[in-house]
Order: structure tokens, then C-alpha cells, then sequence
């Protein structure tokens, strides 16, 4: 009764431990519950019957030892009585001794005398008692033998109870320690998962931690690439106004070189020649501006489709949940086995940087990528700067050839028809001095649409194939004015 108490004692415990633990653990977790059934209902049946068994050992025992003392009791009470009646025989012996001396006598004498009745009479009755008092003796003597044989009977009860009693204090003991141990495992199990419960949630405050880092590197990176994006489109803009600017002012010059070529062609007698070679050369360039012009709208279609796939990668990604789902089996895994909870727990959060840094790095491959695209088409706007020098060069050399050539048929033509005054007054002023050919105001556009328009190169060459024929008209015809002035 002793080791049941201590181990209702012991559950209290275990289950105060618990219940003090079990304050941020939810309720309905079926998983505890049965491992806590099956550890506790084989044993607790086992200890139930034990303590059933005991119990009825003990009523055993308690009545053997109340028989063996009403027993021992009787035996006492028949010692007494035997030791009473036999010193009542010794007394009726010792005075049936003295008595016996003369009824001997008497009896000699009523044989010789044949009288004296009373005498026998008496005798008679001491005889009769002492046969009762042996009787009763006998019978004592009997009792006493059933007495003791109950006696040894209920010693043997007593010895065979306190033999089951030390087997089932032994078993009792035996399931107490298995039940102390079946409880302190119950107790590790609880506490485990507490910290399982508690490692869980700080990895779910990890996570979430980790993805609103995410987030807000994700917005600052949108952000640097909304910020990059203008800063090219502002570069871009700035590059067309720079090659409009520039185109201007290499028109002017070529016009004045064209001036001075027409001087020099005036004198060397070569001009058809360098006039092929121009030519040929113009054609060369043309191809090589079609070819740089290509590599120029292959390179802005991969620019755009990085710059596309970028924004999409980083939609996608802005779509993503912040929250982390779980499956069963790990949700079961965690729940039942809180030792692999932590290795699961690592693995995700090394993913998670892994992740991260998988981003980072996409994003440094497309930094890299738009850098070497802007290189790429900074190389080929100066291979486009160049290859316009040169068509412009070869356009202005071609112009001045013809324009040399029409003031040639010109004055040809004037001096055929007439040949007097063609001779004395060609293309002379009054002080023997060639007119100078006025030099064309060049009017910069004011209108945003012309310095945001793309192909900005392409649209200055057509613009200068135009412009360069009507000056040459212009001079011409101010020539002509010039001469039929003198005429």
C-alpha cells in the first residue's frame, strides 16, 4: 500500500511538471496522447491487479493471523485446562494414595468380614471420577493435537502469503521502476517537443524575417534599375542632342572644306580619279554604317530583352508568398520525432540563403550584362560617329567634285555662246577677285521630337544629302547672278 501511494505520488509530480510546461503547448495534440496511452495502459492495468492481489493477500494474511491467534488462544486456554485437571489427578491421586491403603484393608476386611458398604461405595465414586478425569484429559490431549495441527496449518498460510507477499512486492517494485522510467521518458518527450515547438517558431520568425530582407532588397533593386533605366534614357537623350550638335557643326566645317577643296580642285587636274576613289570609298562606308547599324538593333533588342527578363524575373518573385508551407509527413516528422526538427529547420534556412544569394547573384549577372551592353553600344556609336565622318567626308568631296564640275559646263556653256564676254569677265568681280560663296546660317531645332528621335545619324545624312545640292545650287546660281551683273 506504501508503493502505491509513492506512485500516485509520482504521476502527481509528473503531471504538475508537465502542466507547468504544458502552457504553450496546444491541446489537441492527438500524437502525445498516444504515445502517453500506450505507455501507460499495459502498466497501470498490471499495477491495478497487483495492488487486487495484495490486497487479498492481506485479507489472507490478516485472517490466518486472527485464526492462529484464536488458535493459540485455545491452545493456551486448553494448557490451562490441562495443566488444572492435571494437578486435579495429582490432588485425587494423592488423596486416593491415603484412601486406598485403608480400602484395601477394608476390602481385605469385607472379604474376611464381607461388610462396610459405604466404604466401597465412596470408592466407587473416586473411581468414577478419575475415569471421567482421564477422559477429559484424553480429550484435551486431542484438542491440543487439532490445535497445533491448525496451527501449523496457518503458519504454512502465513509462510505461503509472505512468500507471494515479498513476490508481488518485488513485481510491484519491479513495475513502480518501469513506471518511473515509462514517466521521466514522457516528461523528455513532452520537453523535447516543447523545444521542438519553440525551435520551430523562432525558424518561422527567421524566415519571415528573411523574406521581408528579400522584399525590401528586391524594391531596392527595382528601384536601381527604374534609376539605371532613366539614367540611360537620359545618356541616350543626351548622346542625340550631342551627335545632332556635333553633326551641325561638322556640316560647317565640311562646308568650309568644301570651299577650300573646290580651290584645290580648281588646280589639280586629277579630280575624276580622286572622284572614283571617293565614290568607291562611299560605297564602302555606306555598307560598313548598314553593318554597324545592324550590330546596333541586334545589340538594343538583347539590352531590351535582359531588361525584360529582369522585370519579369523580379514580378515573379514580388508574386511569392511570404509564408513557408509545410507538408505532413514533416509537419508529423517534427511533431513525432523532435530530434531531426532542427537538421530539417537548417537545411530550410540554408536554402533560403542559397536562394537569396542566387538572386544576388542573378542580379550582379545582369548588372554585368546591361554594363557590357552599354559598352557594346558606346563602341558602336563611336563606330557609327566614324563611319559618318567618313560618308560625310565622301559626300562633301563628291559634292564639291560636282559642283566643280557644273561651274565647269557652265562656263563651258557660256563661253561657247558667248565667247567674248565669257573670256574677259568670267566669274570676276570688279577687283579681279573670285565672289566668295556666302556661307549658309545653319538653324539648330528647337522642337524636343527631332533631338528625341532614335535613329538620329541616319536622319542627319539624308538631311545633308539634301542640304549639300541646294547649296551648291545656291552658289552656283549666285555665281551666275554675279556674272550676268558684270555682263
Amino acid at each position: 500500500m506504501d508503493s502505491g501511494g509513492l506512485q500516485e505520488r509520482r504521476i502527481g509530480s509528473v503531471k504538475v511538471v508537465i502542466d507547468s510546461h504544458g502552457e504553450r503547448i496546444t491541446e489537441g495534440n492527438s500524437v502525445v496522447k498516444k504515445l502517453q496511452n500506450n505507455y501507460s495502459e499495459y502498466p497501470t492495468r498490471e499495477l491495478h491487479q497487483v495492488r487486487q492481489d495484495t490486497i487479498q493477500l492481506n485479507e489472507s494474511r490478516k485472517l490466518a493471523e486472527s485464526a492462529t491467534a484464536q488458535a493459540e488462544t485455545e491452545l493456551f486456554s486448553a494448557k490451562k485446562t490441562a495443566k488444572s485437571l492435571n494437578s486435579a489427578i495429582k490432588e485425587s491421586n494423592l488423596r486416593a494414595k491415603p484412601q486406598l491403603g485403608p480400602m484395601e484393608k477394608l476390602k481385605m476386611r469385607e472379604e474376611s468380614e464381607g461388610g462396610k458398604n459405604n466404604e466401597n461405595s465412596q470408592l466407587a465414586k473416586v473411581l468414577r471420577e478419575l475415569r471421567s478425569v482421564k477422559r477429559e484429559l484424553s480429550k484435551l490431549k486431542l484438542d491440543m493435537a487439532r490445535i497445533l495441527d491448525e496451527k501449523r496449518r496457518a503458519e504454512k498460510e502465513t509462510e505461503s502469503s509472505v512468500s507471494k507477499m515479498t513476490s508481488y512486492s518485488s513485481s510491484v517494485e519491479s513495475l513502480t521502476k518501469e513506471i518511473e522510467e515509462i514517466n521521466e521518458e514522457n516528461v523528455l518527450v513532452e520537453l523535447a517537443r516543447i523545444e521542438a515547438l519553440k525551435e520551430y517558431e523562432e525558424i518561422e520568425a527567421q524566415k519571415k524575417e528573411a523574406a521581408k530582407k528579400h522584399s525590401n532588397a528586391m524594391v531596392e533593386s527595382r528601384k536601381k534599375m527604374n534609376e539605371m533605366i532613366q539614367e540611360i534614357e537620359n545618356s541616350e537623350q543626351l548622346e542625340e542632342k550631342l551627335a545632332i550638335t556635333v553633326s551641325d557643326i561638322k556640316m560647317l566645317e565640311n562646308v568650309k572644306e568644301m570651299k577650300e577643296m573646290d580651290k584645290r580642285l580648281q588646280r589639280s587636274p586629277e579630280s575624276r580619279l580622286a572622284l572614283e576613289s571617293i565614290e568607291d570609298e562611299f560605297e564602302a562606308t555606306k555598307k560598313e554604317l548598314a553593318l554597324v547599324k545592324e550590330e546596333k538593333a541586334t545589340a538594343l533588342q538583347n539590352l531590351e530583352s535582359i531588361i525584360e527578363k529582369t522585370m519579369s524575373d523580379r514580378a515573379s518573385a514580388s508574386r511569392d508568398k511570404s509564408t513557408i508551407t509545410i507538408s505532413k509527413l514533416e509537419y508529423d516528422y517534427l511533431t513525432g520525432h523532435a530530434s531531426g526538427a532542427e537538421e530539417i529547420a537548417d537545411k530550410k534556412v540554408a536554402a533560403a540563403e542559397a536562394w537569396v544569394e542566387a538572386l544576388k547573384a542573378s542580379e550582379k549577372e545582369i548588372r554585368i550584362k546591361m554594363e557590357l551592353a552599354r559598352r557594346e553600344t558606346r563602341e558602336l556609336k563611336v563606330e557609327e560617329d566614324r563611319a559618318v565622318n567618313v560618308t560625310e567626308k565622301s559626300l562633301h568631296a563628291k559634292e564639291i567634285i560636282e559642283e566643280e564640275l557644273q561651274n565647269r559646263r557652265k562656263k563651258y556653256e557660256a563661253e561657247h555662246l558667248q565667247p567674248e564676254i565669257g573670256l574677259s569677265r568670267k566669274s570676276m568681280n570688279r577687283s579681279g577677285k573670285r565672289t566668295p560663296a556666302r556661307r549658309g546660317k545653319h538653324r539648330i531645332s528647337a522642337s524636343p521630337m527631332v533631338r528625341n528621335v532614335p535613329r538620329s545619324t541616319s536622319f542627319t545624312v539624308r538631311g545633308r544629302r539634301k542640304v549639300l545640292p541646294n547649296l551648291v545650287k545656291f552658289f552656283s546660281g549666285r555665281n551666275n547672278e554675279a556674272n550676268v551683273k558684270h555682263v
